[in-house]
């Protein structure tokens, strides 16, 4: 039991210092040869609210206005969502689309990257908010010929209250540990809320790599096919720059959040990336291994001593890991919150993966069945 105990120990601990220096690895943008035309496609469904708070953040960015395509792309929406990307992109270079028979969020980005006219395409969420800076942020670090996939920062807005300062701190963890991937080069989480990739590229990946029959995972799907077709010499790289930051919504509260967790849990076994699997088993078992050291506290099989030195050990490598990554994360993050979210994670980690085979999770108002994949 206590060599157990130690075995995941030891493996959760190696994992977290081996992420802690890949984001220490991380590249630094290049200058940009020249300007290139780029499309930035937006799907969206029921986002009247939060389409005019993205539409005013696009309008007034940096880059050359002329070099740049927004592709709207609605998916059935019942509000007032499309009339307002109409009238307020008056005047600019974009294309309004509606899916017709298709539903879901894959079926729009398809349709909006089929109809793009640059060959470059940059992906975000209707939610989502940036600086004026961040096409400008982003391209500087895509290398023409040298760029596969381009994962962005993504941050949770900042609120009032322990609440949004937990879900800040936990996804803050998340994509922390996506960039950290990158710098070990062996990326395996990606987040389309913020994503650069060749047009080309992505037409040229079959529907059974991109999981077409599973209805969410555009991003992390993506991602794993570009790994498959070009295996140690995929090019994947991280914007590490604050300005390149997108942020978006966090979940309003618990109900909320656990349904978003389900819904990103239900797509992983359709995973079929080695690495990624490796990652989530060691990470579930080094969360679950905390209650499994406290039963055997309890049943006085560990030494208490010894249960306290992991809790501590693990509540400062996670905290290192968040912290590895300010040089571009620019939330304000603190101690205490990582240590509240030690104490609960645990908890969460083994409620979701239950959670999540026993429902099927939902997006605006929608089951998300997985559906055939000729659809």
């Amino acid at each position: 039991m206590i060599s157990l105990f130690l075995l995941f120990s030891i493996s959760y601990l190696a994992l977290i210092l081996v992420f802690i220096l890949g984001n220490l690895k991380l590249r630094k943008a290049k200058l940009m040869q020249k300007e290139i035309g780029v499309s930035v496609v937006i799907p969206f469904r029921n986002e009247e609210r939060n389409l005019s708070f993205l539409i005013d953040a696009l309008l007034k960015q940096t880059y050359p206005k002329e070099k740049v395509e927004f592709v709207f792309v609605n998916d059935h929406s019942s509000d007032e969502g499309f009339d307002l990307v109409k009238n307020k992109m008056s005047g600019s270079s974009f294309q309004l689309l509606s899916l017709n028979q298709q539903k879901g969020k894959k079926a729009a980005l398809k349709m909006g990257i089929e109809s793009a006219k640059n060959e470059l395409i940059i992906t975000t969420d209707a939610d989502c908010r940036m600086s004026r800076n961040w096409l400008k942020a982003m391209l500087s670090y895509y290398q023409p010929g040298d760029t596969h996939l381009l994962l962005g920062p993504v941050q949770f807005v900042r609120e009032k209250g322990l609440w949004n300062r937990l879900l800040r701190t936990e996804f803050a963890a998340l994509i922390s540990t996506t960039s950290a991937a990158v710098g070990i080069k062996n990326a395996f989480m990606a987040n389309g809320a913020n994503l650069l990739f060749n047009k080309s590229l992505f037409l040229s990946i079959d529907r059974d790599s991109l999981q077409h029959n599973v209805a969410s995972g555009d991003d992390v799907f993506l991602l794993h096919a570009i790994k498959q077709k070009f295996g140690k010499k995929a090019k994947i790289l991280f914007a590490a720059e604050p300005s390149a930051m997108v942020s978006t919504s966090a979940p309003k509260n618990l109900k909320d959040f656990i349904s978003q967790r389900i819904r990103w849990a239900s797509k992983s076994k359709y995973y079929q990336d080695g690495f990624t699997k490796l990652v989530g088993l060691l990470i579930f078992l080094g969360n679950v291994n905390l209650l499994f050291a406290l039963m055997l506290v309890v049943a006085a099989v560990l030494n208490i001593e010894l249960f306290i030195i992991f809790f501590v050990l693990k509540w400062l490598v996670d905290s290192l890991l968040i912290f590895s990554s300010k040089a571009w994360n620019n939330q304000q993050l603190n101690l205490l919150d990582t240590f509240l979210l030690s104490l609960l994670y645990p908890l969460y980690i083994i409620s979701i993966a239950l959670l999540s085979l026993l429902f099927k999770p939902k997006w605006k108002g929608r089951k998300l069945d997985y559906f055939d994949s000729k659809q």
